[in-house]
């Protein structure tokens, strides 16, 4: 069963995290790939109604805007790009 988080200083600490993880990602995209982008929390996440099933993982949800990308080769690559990227934060490689 779905319930609210409501231990605020919980989900501050987890969306710091996400945060900074959005942070090098941004940042790995300008410098391996020369695309600027920018990100920021929405749904749920942004209007502070997160919810979490029993013990399982908090989902956040990000919209990741492309501001610049000169080669759309590069761009076309970035959801391969973005999983991988995301998936070593998340697995600690």
């Amino acid at each position: 069963m779905f319930e609210y988080v409501e231990d605020k200083e919980y989900l501050s600490r987890v969306r710091s995290v996400c945060g900074e993880i959005m942070q090098d990602f941004c940042h790995t995209l300008k410098e391996d790939y020369d695309i600027g982008s920018t990100f920021r929390l929405v749904g749920s996440g942004a209007k502070n109604l997160i919810v979490q099933n029993a013990s399982q993982p908090i989902d956040l949800d990000y919209n990741l805007e492309i501001v610049r990308c000169e080669d759309f080769d590069d761009c076309r690559k970035l959801k391969a790009v973005s999983y991988t990227h995301l998936r070593a934060h998340e697995t600690g490689a």
